[in-house]
This record gives structure tokens, sequence and C-alpha cells, in this order.
């Protein structure tokens, strides 16, 4: 016996549906596990395009200049600039940053960078 795509579940769940007929107990199975399953699907977080941009800058400009100057830990100098930008924002993930904040955090590093 072959799977049924989801397709073919859809199509066999209207056209029951319309005539008002019974599932089988495997039709019903299936078109319940598919349910499940597409609720579990994790949704695909949509990153910034500016933010994006500023952490390519961010990352040149802890690898150029910071750690050279500091002598400290790539990640540490990260979050010398991504700590103050998350408590500025407001925001628990630096990457749920939308467009309008990335102009704010621009000048966060800006700011930063520049003392």
């Amino acid at each position: 016996m072959r799977l049924l795509t989801e397709r073919e579940l859809d199509e066999i769940f209207v056209v029951k549906n319309r005539q008002q007929e019974t599932f089988s107990i495997e039709e019903f199975v299936a078109f319940k596990v598919k349910q499940e399953l597409s609720k579990q699907k994790p949704k695909q977080r949509q990153i910034s395009k500016k933010w994006l941009d500023l952490r390519k800058e961010i990352n040149d400009f802890v690898k150029s200049e910071l750690e050279i100057r500091t002598n400290m830990s790539y990640n540490y100098c990260q979050q010398t600039l991504y700590l103050p930008i998350k408590s500025i924002l407001g925001i628990d993930r630096i990457d749920d940053m939308t467009d309008e904040q990335a102009v704010i955090a621009s000048k966060v590093v800006d700011y930063i960078s520049n003392n």
C-alpha cells in the first residue's frame, strides 16, 4: 500500500465532505497526521535585509578593528556591539530586528565605533 500525497488527501477530504461520505480509518488517520505535521512545520523567519547588511559591516569592523586593538575574542567584541543594540531596541533576538530598527542599530554601531 502506497502513501497518499498531500494533494490526494486534500482531494479525498473535499470530495467526501461534499458527498457527506464517511472516511475509512486509514483516510482519517492520514488526514489527521497531515494536519498535525502542518502545525509543526517551523515558520521561516524573515530576517531584515538592512540588518543583514549591518551585520556584515559589524563583522568586518570587529575583524579589522576591535580584535586587533583590544586583543579580545571575536565573540566578546561582537557582543559589545550587539548587547547595546538589543537593549536599546528592546529585542531578545538580534535577527528579529525590523528594517526600521536596523536604521537605529546602525546609528548605535556608528556611535560605538567612533568612540
